[in-house]
């Protein structure tokens, strides 16, 4: 990935921050789902964005150690075209002001959970996959940006996902 952040923002960014995907399917058959993944390497501790195999969804799911810690999934018009998508996270504390994760899709938080899951620590995201991180599930869409951004506040993820 070109221009996507440098490995050092993904390591920055583990604790708290954003992935922004502004993405299309190729299709929507119902049956294939499609990942975009940064994560440790090892299918431990990672961050998906992806289209579900549920007709025009999108989903954004953390997991640390293996085990998922939220799931969040939005239902759109046509997964088809392009949408700029973001899932923000903060890190380990009950207080961020502006909910601990939440999915923007097209300028709006559809949804915001904030549940007491962990997060990734630091320095622990090193790699980007267009798969499910194991070589299966890849993203068959289009892409017109995909970054790793640090935390950002509402009006910040709004104008950032702003069609």
């Amino acid at each position: 990935c070109t221009g996507s952040g440098t490995a050092q923002d993904f390591k920055d960014y583990n604790a708290s921050g954003v992935l922004y995907a502004e993405i299309a399917a190729n299709s929507d058959d119902g049956t294939t789902s499609r990942y975009i993944s940064i994560n440790d390497g090892a299918f431990n501790d990672f961050i998906q964005l992806l289209y579900l195999n549920t007709s025009n969804t999108i989903r954004a799911q953390l997991y640390v150690g293996g085990v998922m810690q939220v799931r969040i999934d939005h239902v759109v018009t046509d997964t088809t075209v392009f949408h700029k998508t973001a899932f923000r996270w903060y890190g380990n504390t009950t207080t961020a002001a502006d909910g601990r994760f939440s999915l923007w899709i097209d300028g709006a938080m559809v949804e915001s959970e904030d549940v007491s899951g962990l997060t990734i620590a630091s320095g622990t995201l090193t790699t980007m996959d267009f798969d499910y991180l194991n070589g299966t599930q890849n993203f068959y869409g289009k892409t017109r940006a995909l970054e790793v951004l640090p935390y950002m506040s509402d009006t910040e993820m709004s104008l950032l996902t702003s069609p």
